[in-house]
Order: C-alpha cells, then sequence, then structure tokens
C-alpha cells in the first residue's frame, strides 16, 4: 500500500520540523489490506483560521485511492513546544485518518489492520524517544524566543 504524507502549512506552525521524523512509505510498502484501496494521501493542513479551508476527502475509484485532509489550527501550533508540536499531529493524523477510514465502509479493505499498523507506526515515529532527535536543532518558537 502506497502512504504518502503532505503538510500545507504557514511557516509559523514549524510543521516542517515536527514531520520531520515520520516516514510512513517504507512502513506500508509491501503491506497489502485490501483490494479497495491501493493509496491513502495525507494532506496536513495548518493554516490561518481566516481564511476558511474546509476539509477535503475525496476516493479516485479508477485509482483506487484515498486522498484525507488533517486540519490543525495555526493558533496551537505557533505557541507550542516542539515536543507538543509532535503530540498534536500524532493525534490528529491518528484519529482523523482511521476516523475517515472507518466511515468510508470500503468492501475489500481491513480498516482494523490497517488502523492498528498505523497508530503504531505514528506512535513509534512521533512519541517514542528516538523521535526527539530533532528537537535540539529546532527553535521552540517561530519568533525565535
Amino acid at each position: 500500500m502506497d502512504v504518502r504524507l503532505a503538510a500545507d502549512c504557514n511557516w509559523e506552525a514549524k510543521l516542517d520540523h515536527a514531520m520531520r521524523t515520520l516516514a510512513l512509505a517504507p512502513v506500508f510498502e509491501y503491506k497489502d489490506y485490501g483490494s479497495d484501496l491501493d493509496s491513502l494521501c495525507i494532506v496536513v493542513m495548518c493554516r490561518c483560521e481566516d481564511l476558511n479551508f474546509t476539509r477535503r476527502i475525496r476516493y479516485a475509484r479508477k485509482e483506487r485511492a484515498l486522498y484525507v485532509d488533517v486540519m490543525l489550527r495555526l493558533s496551537d501550533f505557533v505557541g507550542a513546544s516542539h515536543a507538543e508540536r509532535r503530540r498534536m499531529l500524532a493525534y490528529a493524523l491518528k484519529h482523523d485518518v482511521v476516523e475517515v477510514l472507518q466511515k468510508r465502509r470500503f468492501r475489500q479493505f481491513d480498516v482494523s489492520a490497517f488502523a492498528s499498523d498505523f497508530t503504531a507506526a505514528i506512535d513509534r515515529q512521533l512519541l517514542a524517544p528516538e523521535a526527539a532527535r530533532f528537537d535540539a536543532f529546532v527553535l521552540e518558537r517561530a519568533t525565535g524566543f
């Protein structure tokens, strides 16, 4: 299964630094959960709330690909420490992606097995002690303080 992750965020969110430890593609490269879904593309959105972005969820039947936006609040990320950013990102990814997959009710897709593997991969890559290896290189605040 092909799992891809991208971000669309304001620089103040420093989301790119929080996502640095994520490498989901190698984890799911040789796994197969069913014939209804071959690809999952997750776009993490962290923009100013005044822009009124809405969440997009789209299933392309021909490509058997699901596109999901994970919406984050910019105000939460600007004031957070780097470790808090990773925790908020992990929670949003685990909660939103699994919720979308459960609502879609794919007939030939093992949602519970994927959810278990996805949650474990997120926990290992964002919340485990080795996930803090880049923390020393990141300023806590976007303003430099």
